[in-house]
Protein backbone atom coordinates (compact mmCIF):
# COMPACT_ATOMS: atom_id res chain seq x y z
CA UNK A 1 0.00 0.00 0.00
CA UNK A 2 1.84 3.06 -1.28
CA UNK A 3 0.02 5.47 1.04
CA UNK A 4 1.73 3.73 3.98
CA UNK A 5 4.99 2.72 2.32
CA UNK A 6 5.99 6.01 0.69
CA UNK A 7 6.07 8.10 3.90
CA UNK A 8 8.05 5.38 5.66
CA UNK A 9 10.54 5.04 2.80
CA UNK A 10 10.94 8.83 2.75
CA UNK A 11 11.48 8.80 6.52
CA UNK A 12 14.50 6.46 6.29
CA UNK A 13 16.09 8.07 3.21
CA UNK A 14 18.19 11.19 3.49
CA UNK A 15 17.09 14.17 1.34
CA UNK A 16 18.13 13.39 -2.23
CA UNK A 17 18.28 9.65 -1.44
CA UNK A 18 17.11 7.37 -4.24
CA UNK A 19 14.09 5.10 -4.07
CA UNK A 20 13.94 2.37 -6.72
CA UNK A 21 11.23 -0.09 -7.67
CA UNK A 22 11.31 -2.80 -10.29
CA UNK A 23 9.27 -5.57 -11.80
CA UNK A 24 10.88 -8.63 -13.32
CA UNK A 25 8.32 -10.28 -15.62
CA UNK A 26 8.36 -13.20 -18.05
CA UNK A 27 8.40 -11.99 -21.66
CA UNK A 28 5.23 -13.54 -23.03
CA UNK A 29 5.98 -12.20 -26.51
CA UNK A 30 7.90 -15.48 -26.84
CA UNK A 31 5.30 -18.10 -27.92
CA UNK A 32 6.38 -20.87 -25.55
CA UNK A 33 6.40 -18.42 -22.63
CA UNK A 34 2.87 -17.28 -23.52
CA UNK A 35 1.80 -20.94 -23.42
CA UNK A 36 3.53 -21.38 -20.06
CA UNK A 37 1.78 -18.28 -18.70
CA UNK A 38 -1.53 -19.71 -19.86
CA UNK A 39 -0.83 -22.90 -17.94
CA UNK A 40 0.06 -20.88 -14.87
CA UNK A 41 -2.96 -18.58 -15.27
CA UNK A 42 -0.56 -15.84 -14.30
CA UNK A 43 -0.81 -12.11 -14.86
CA UNK A 44 2.91 -11.75 -14.10
CA UNK A 45 3.88 -11.25 -17.73
CA UNK A 46 5.63 -8.59 -19.74
CA UNK A 47 2.44 -7.74 -21.62
CA UNK A 48 1.14 -6.28 -18.35
CA UNK A 49 3.95 -3.69 -18.55
CA UNK A 50 2.06 -1.89 -21.32
CA UNK A 51 -0.40 -0.49 -18.79
CA UNK A 52 2.19 0.15 -16.08
CA UNK A 53 2.83 3.74 -15.10
CA UNK A 54 5.67 5.17 -13.03
CA UNK A 55 4.98 5.21 -9.30
CA UNK A 56 3.46 8.44 -8.05
CA UNK A 57 5.09 9.09 -4.70
CA UNK A 58 4.54 12.83 -4.37
CA UNK A 59 4.95 14.78 -2.15
CA UNK A 60 7.76 12.62 -0.77
CA UNK A 61 9.61 11.99 -4.04
CA UNK A 62 10.30 13.69 -7.37
CA UNK A 63 8.86 12.43 -10.64
CA UNK A 64 10.10 8.91 -11.39
CA UNK A 65 12.21 8.00 -14.40
CA UNK A 66 12.15 4.52 -15.86
CA UNK A 67 14.05 2.08 -18.04
CA UNK A 68 13.35 -1.41 -19.41
CA UNK A 69 15.91 -4.16 -19.62
CA UNK A 70 15.77 -7.49 -21.41
CA UNK A 71 17.56 -10.51 -20.02
CA UNK A 72 17.39 -14.28 -20.09
CA UNK A 73 17.73 -17.05 -17.53
CA UNK A 74 19.28 -20.33 -18.72
CA UNK A 75 17.07 -23.28 -17.82
CA UNK A 76 16.52 -26.96 -18.31
CA UNK A 77 13.39 -28.89 -17.38
CA UNK A 78 14.46 -29.41 -13.76
CA UNK A 79 15.26 -25.72 -13.27
CA UNK A 80 12.00 -24.65 -14.92
CA UNK A 81 10.00 -26.98 -12.68
CA UNK A 82 11.89 -25.72 -9.60
CA UNK A 83 11.13 -22.14 -10.64
CA UNK A 84 7.43 -22.93 -11.04
CA UNK A 85 7.35 -24.86 -7.74
CA UNK A 86 8.73 -21.80 -5.93
CA UNK A 87 5.73 -19.61 -6.79
CA UNK A 88 3.27 -19.13 -3.92
CA UNK A 89 0.26 -19.79 -6.14
CA UNK A 90 1.75 -23.17 -7.08
CA UNK A 91 2.85 -24.02 -3.54
CA UNK A 92 -0.70 -23.50 -2.27
CA UNK A 93 -2.35 -25.70 -4.91
CA UNK A 94 -3.72 -29.04 -3.72
CA UNK A 95 -1.15 -31.75 -4.49
CA UNK A 96 -3.14 -33.36 -7.36
CA UNK A 97 -3.55 -29.98 -9.11
CA UNK A 98 0.10 -29.08 -8.56
CA UNK A 99 1.25 -32.45 -9.93
CA UNK A 100 -0.99 -32.04 -12.99
CA UNK A 101 0.36 -28.54 -13.62
CA UNK A 102 3.97 -29.72 -13.38
CA UNK A 103 3.19 -32.58 -15.75
CA UNK A 104 1.65 -30.11 -18.23
CA UNK A 105 4.77 -27.94 -18.04
CA UNK A 106 7.03 -30.95 -18.62
CA UNK A 107 4.87 -31.85 -21.62
CA UNK A 108 5.21 -28.27 -22.91
CA UNK A 109 9.01 -28.60 -22.92
CA UNK A 110 8.77 -31.88 -24.86
CA UNK A 111 6.19 -30.77 -27.43
CA UNK A 112 6.39 -27.02 -28.07
CA UNK A 113 8.25 -26.37 -31.35
CA UNK A 114 10.54 -23.83 -29.68
CA UNK A 115 11.59 -26.30 -26.96
CA UNK A 116 11.17 -29.86 -28.26
CA UNK A 117 14.45 -31.76 -28.29
CA UNK A 118 16.37 -28.99 -26.51
CA UNK A 119 17.96 -30.04 -23.22
CA UNK A 120 18.49 -26.37 -22.31
CA UNK A 121 16.68 -23.16 -23.22
CA UNK A 122 16.31 -19.63 -21.91
CA UNK A 123 13.46 -17.89 -20.15
CA UNK A 124 13.22 -14.34 -21.49
CA UNK A 125 12.38 -11.57 -19.05
CA UNK A 126 11.72 -7.87 -19.19
CA UNK A 127 12.61 -5.82 -16.13
CA UNK A 128 10.88 -2.48 -15.69
CA UNK A 129 12.81 -0.27 -13.28
CA UNK A 130 11.94 3.13 -11.88
CA UNK A 131 13.92 5.46 -9.66
CA UNK A 132 13.07 8.68 -7.94
CA UNK A 133 14.80 10.93 -5.44
CA UNK A 134 13.47 11.98 -2.07
CA UNK A 135 12.44 15.58 -1.99
CA UNK A 136 14.11 17.86 0.52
Amino acid sequence: MPEHAHPEIARVLRPGGVFGVLWNLRDDAEPWVATLCGLLSSEETASSLASMTPPDAEPYFCAAEGQRFHHEQPLDLDRLLALVRSRSYVITLPAPERDALLADIAKLTRTHPDLAGKPTFTMPYITQAYRTARTV
